[in-house]
């Protein structure tokens, strides 16, 4: 395959963080090298959503194939955490059709980059102990599955040990990677223990570190002095905050330019080893003690403790950097303010390109589903429809876009991620990321990023989802309301309505039962379709005439008309059939309209001097935002009252009207 035909994906739980984006970065050199595009797919974590829906993100790893694809490099060592390594092992080979490359975690018959903890780890601990006489440490480690703190914590334990120094379990602090969870935990284990009393804490990542910073700054305690405090992963923050933070170095710039070079080569058929080793490297900063307080010219130590001073641009950069986010920021909560207006997505689409490229988006497509794709929190894969709609696309590159006036592009997404006609560039990166509100799939944004700060994307796209599910939800309405005054039309020249009975008689029903449920769920509301039979009504005629059943007809009709409420909509379908939808109705109330039902025959049959006696059998089926097709749900009723005849058959309840 040549260089310009290739696409590589990279799967990763997110585009913001300094570990993804320099991650980013090395793909991006490697392939800007070899002509290649990058389609990024922010999928999450499995296992975990750390909002109610973030479960949604992963609707996007469906494009993950062959058909947009040439191979695909998966962050592993983020996807995890909270699911047992065969769980992950299992994800990853689920996209075995192209080639793989793992960053992070061994994947069997997968290529994997793996980093190596110890040499970092072991040259602070080291240090923490020769240099700075640390004698008591504690760990402030991760519970769950993560692999990654797994290997680090037995390499804190193993260095400790060489040294006589154990850790008991009151020495391992839980936390779970993240600031908030450190802050937590630090706070539990002093409330159980008096104090951190500690003159060395070894975090397994830096946002755990700034946390416990944050403690010891809070509590007087003198970090670098009475205290050294070492993270993981030298995020960028670690050389501003003060005192700046010891940390391990991974590589990830050199990690995602040694995935992307396999990856290459992969596609190229050629040979690579199934296991790429990555050593960390340590930094040493004030956090420790290697650096004074008072230098503020010093980034860190390295290895062998040579100065690595800042580079003198670099604080000029972080104030200019503040201000130019700043101005981001004012544009983000501008668009946020302007989002609250009610618009269709006919102005989706013709405000589009505005909305996204203030930042500094040059290129961007949005897809349609229509219907939306329901899923709830426990669904593991995505079905991708036959048909979607691209409804807005342009590319300032080439000074192009869809025109807004003109119908949307149409095209088959199990084929292709865009239509053909929307090409991607070489030597460009771009993102998908899924476009949902709660429950439901609304379409997906694939774009190029800019300049702004890669959180405030992440803020676009909550945004746009917004829009995209309130300007659907518009459209249908207006689509509705219109139907329902040409079905006025309509119903205003021919009836409607059964000459026997006075209920709509079965197109009446089927159109204003169809409108009753699209009202409905636009109102949020869930429902029921109620599907009744009369029985016994072929042996009233038969034997007592066809007037007799006639009068049988119109009573069940009026009990009928009685038990149900003015807002439910009840039709004549067929000679002793009946058909009622019922929005906001609840499935625990079946039961009770039963009984009330058969209540009201039996006062009838007692109150009428007739030889026959009136009963129903009834079956229902509920109709919900996945699931709000009429005809469809009808049929489902009729099942269940198939089911219901059949059981009262079965229990002797049969009425013979003999």
């Amino acid at each position: 395959m040549a260089d310009k035909d290739c696409t590589i994906g990279v799967m990763i739980h997110d585009s913001y963080t300094d570990y993804t984006k320099e991650m980013i970065s090395g793909i991006s050199t490697f392939c800007n090298e070899k002509n290649c595009r990058i389609l990024v797919f922010p999928v999450g974590e499995l296992g975990i959503s750390y909002s109610p829906f973030e479960y949604q993100h992963r609707a996007i790893a469906a494009f993950a194939n062959r058909n947009n694809l040439d191979g695909l490099i998966i962050a592993t060592s983020t996807q995890g955490n909270h699911v047992s390594k065969q769980t992950l092992i299992d994800y990853v080979h689920s996209f075995n059709e192209i080639p793989l490359v793992s960053i992070g975690i061994e994947i069997p018959e997968v290529p994997s980059i793996l980093v190596n903890c110890e040499p970092g780890l072991r040259a602070i601990i080291t240090d923490l102990i020769e240099n700075h006489k640390r004698k008591k440490f504690c760990v402030l480690a991760v519970e769950g599955n993560s692999i990654e703190a797994h290997d680090r914590l037995k390499v804190i334990k193993k260095v400790l040990k060489e040294y006589k120094i154990e850790l008991n379990d009151s020495d391992i602090i839980l936390g779970a990677f993240t600031y908030e969870s450190a802050a937590d935990a630090i706070a539990e284990h002093v409330k159980e223990y008096g104090s951190l009393d500690y003159d060395a804490v070894i975090c397994l990542n830096d946002d755990m570190a700034f946390a416990c910073i944050d403690y010891c700054k809070d509590h007087g305690i003198k970090i670098g002095k009475d205290i050294s405090i070492t993270g993981f992963d030298d995020i960028k923050r670690s050389a501003y905050i003060n005192p700046s933070l010891t940390s391990v170095n991974q590589q990830t710039i050199k990690q995602g330019f040694i995935a992307a070079q396999i990856i290459w080569r992969l596609i190229q058929k050629q040979k690579v080893d199934l296991i790429t080793p990555i050593s960390t490297v340590p930094i040493f900063r004030k956090s420790c003690g290697c650096i004074e307080l008072n230098d503020s010219s010093t980034n860190y130590l390295d290895l062998n403790y040579n100065e690595i001073k800042f580079e003198s641009s670099d604080r000029e950069s972080t104030v200019v950097e503040w201000i130019a986010k700043k101005a981001q920021l004012l544009k983000m909560n501008f668009f946020h303010s302007s989002s609250q207006a009610e618009i269709n997505l006919e102005k989706f689409r013709k405000t589009f390109k505005g909305n996204v490229q203030q930042f500094d988006i040059n290129k961007g497509a949005i897809v349609l589903f229509d219907p939306p794709l329901y899923k709830d929190q426990n669904y593991t894969s995505i079905e991708l429809p036959e048909e979607a709609y691209m409804i807005a696309a342009f590319d300032n590159h080439k000074n192009t876009m869809i025109d807004p006036e003109k119908a949307s592009v149409k095209f088959n997404p199990r084929k292709n991620i865009l239509p053909q006609e929307f090409k991607f560039d070489s030597k460009r990166l771009y993102y998908v990321s899924t476009i949902s509100k709660c429950e439901l799939i609304y379409g997906y944004i694939i774009y190029e990023k800019g300049s702004f700060e890669e959180l405030l994307y992440e803020m676009m796209i909550t945004i746009l989802s917004h829009l995209m599910s309130s300007a659907y939800q518009n459209t249908k309405k207006e689509e509705a309301a219109k139907l329902l005054t040409q079905q006025n039309e309509i119903l205003s020249i021919m009836s409607t309505t059964d000459e026997m009975t006075g209920l709509l008689n079965r197109r009446g029903f089927m159109a204003f039962g169809q409108q009753a449920i699209y009202m409905g769920l636009c109102k949020d509301q869930s429902g029921l379709v109620i599907y009744g039979d009369m029985d016994g009504l072929k042996i009233i005629n038969d034997t007592y005439g066809h007037d007799a059943g006639d009068i049988a007809i119109k009573a069940e009709a009026e009990i009928l008309k009685s038990i149900f409420r003015a807002t439910d909509i009840i039709g004549r379908i067929g000679g002793d059939e009946f058909c009622i939808v019922a929005p906001g109705l609840p499935e625990r109330i079946i039961p009770r309209i039963k009984g009330n039902i058969q209540k009201a025959c039996d006062n009838w049959n007692n109150c009428e001097n007739h030889p026959f006696r009136l009963s129903i059998s009834l079956g229902y089926a509920k109709f919900e935002k996945s699931y709000s097709s009429l005809v469809e749900i009808m049929q489902k009723a009729d099942e269940s009252l198939y089911k219901e005849k059949k059981l009262r058959h079965k229990q002797g309840l049969k009425i013979t009207n003999t």
